[in-house]
């Protein structure tokens, strides 16, 4: 104790003297003499308010945080973390909101904030089809239907799933604590995902899996041939779309990136502005823009200009060698390859949802049920008794 005594008095008279940092060791050493503890905290508040005054909002908030629970520091700390985040969050910047929250990690309420804005953001899709169709219950249940040669329609044992995609032979499911499940193929390792946290959005494509991160940072699994899993540096984003040998990414910013195969020119996106929804799909890449036309790069000229035609989309889906859009009205246009009648959504309504699979379309109704037109192998059309869908807001 004595010992103790003397490094609380040293303390003292540091302190007297202005040096902080040697009070503050002394302090330490005191361990609990007295009100050493409570001395230290005042020490390091009284330096967050220096730093704040000072315009050191990060200094600031590190002495907030180590001082502790005296008096407000932990609101303190918290206001001046949360300040980007919540001013992007007033203009209305609601991505780069989340991302932000994301990016302080296991920060206390971060990650409930980012995941409450991703909830309002993120592209994720309760219905998706490729060579089988599946879509998330209103439950968190998952419904599943057609091929199932890997077992990637073996997904009844899955819960709480906010989200799915269908690759070309497995499936992944979105699970509301950000994790991951995937059933069927995994050949090239595109089912590996059992280990992501705090992913917001998936998206599979043939042999490769993409997920989105809440610090907009992205990962992947899979078959990276052509560098489509190449995606470790990038940041900001806030949806994902992973084609058949190419992934892209659609920034806060509006601009697309995109890595893989460039065969037919389908990652020539660096010049695309204002995007607010992309998708990847056979060698290509299709964008929505802010004021609702497409653009598009990649296989299949005349398709490209059909969708240069469209006007008034809110999403869009690129299928094998075909794209559909979904129509602020809630009804659906396509173009491209109707060998199968693919195509033929003329006669849709009242639709929230739509994904372009290989040779089938599926679309989601604002009441819950579905509906399907195309190649029905394997019953992967077979949907008209679905009902309970989630529909997203």
């Amino acid at each position: 104790e004595r010992v103790c005594e003397i490094h609380y008095t040293q303390a003292e008279q540091l302190l007297a003297a202005g040096d902080t940092d040697g009070a503050l060791a002394e302090f330490a050493l005191a361990g609990n003499y007295q009100d050493a503890p409570e001395r230290i905290q005042a020490i390091h508040y009284a330096r967050a308010e220096e730093l704040l005054a000072a315009g050191d909002n990060d200094g600031a908030a590190t002495a907030f945080e180590a001082a502790g629970d005296y008096e407000d520091a932990p609101e303190r700390a918290q206001a001046i973390r949360f300040a980007p985040a919540e001013a992007m969050e007033a203009a209305g910047n609601l991505g780069a909101a989340a991302i932000l929250y994301g990016q302080l990690g296991d920060y206390p309420g971060a990650r409930e904030r980012s995941f409450a804005l991703w909830e309002q953001v993120a592209d994720r899709d309760t219905i998706s089809s490729s060579f089988h169709t599946v879509a998330v219950g209103t439950d968190g249940t998952v419904l599943a239907i057609g091929d199932n040669t890997f077992g990637q329609c073996i997904v009844d044992n899955w819960s709480d799933i906010v989200a799915v995609s269908a690759g070309a032979y497995n499936t992944v499911g979105l699970k509301s604590d950000g994790t991951v499940v995937a059933a069927g193929r995994n050949g090239d390792g595109q089912s590996n995902a059992a280990n992501w946290t705090d992913i917001v959005a998936v998206s599979a494509g043939v042999f490769h899996t993409v997920g989105l991160k809440s610090d907009g940072t992205v990962v992947a699994v899979g078959n990276n041939d052509d560098g489509q899993c190449d995606v470790k540096g990038w940041t900001n984003i806030v949806a994902v779309s992973a084609g058949e040998h190419h992934t892209v990414g659609l920034k806060s910013d509006g601009t697309v990136l995109a890595v893989g195969s460039n065969y037919y020119d389908g990652c020539e996106v660096a010049d695309w502005t204002d995007i607010v929804a992309v998708s990847a799909g056979y060698y290509r890449t299709v964008g929505v823009k802010s004021d609702g036309t497409v653009v598009a790069v990649g296989y299949k000229d005349e398709e490209q200009r059909g969708v240069k035609n469209w006007t008034d989309i809110v999403t869009v889906s690129a299928g094998t060698r075909y794209t559909v859009g979904l129509k602020s009205d809630g009804t659906v246009v396509a173009v491209g390859d109707n060998e199968y009648g693919q195509c033929d959504v003329e006669s849709w309504t009242d639709i929230v949802a739509v994904s372009a699979g290989y040779e089938h379309t599926v679309g989601l109704k604002s009441d819950g049920t579905v509906v399907a037109v195309g190649n029905n192998d394997e019953g992967r059309c077979d949907v008209s008794t679905w009902s309970d869908i989630l529909v997203r807001p």
